[in-house]
């Protein structure tokens, strides 16, 4: 993971690093503040603290590419540079 948000820092964005518990602290009271429910249902897949064991998430587009087989679609694979071209997007992702 911290390659990933390296990569993001590098394109310019501002990704700051903080402690898992001072991210959930704020995931809650964002949570407490926002009429979307969104980061409520979000919440329920993180543990308050950082004592219990998150496993880092695997990206795998593997069932993806099994189920557009004979589509004529093909997947780029999943790397520094597909992910530059959507970070360098701002029509993409929230501007910088």
């Amino acid at each position: 993971m911290n390659h990933l948000f390296n990569l993001i820092r590098e394109l310019g964005y501002q990704l700051p690093q903080i402690s898992y518990d001072e991210w959930y602290s704020q995931l809650i009271n964002l949570m407490q503040k926002s009429a979307d429910k969104k980061l409520e249902i979000m919440s329920a897949f993180f543990p308050p603290t950082s004592q219990q064991k998150i496993p880092e998430p695997k990206f795998d587009y593997q069932n993806t590419v099994k189920g557009l087989f004979g589509a004529n679609i093909n997947c780029p694979p999943i790397n520094e540079k597909l992910l530059s071209q959507y970070f360098k997007n701002d029509n993409f992702i929230y501007s910088k």
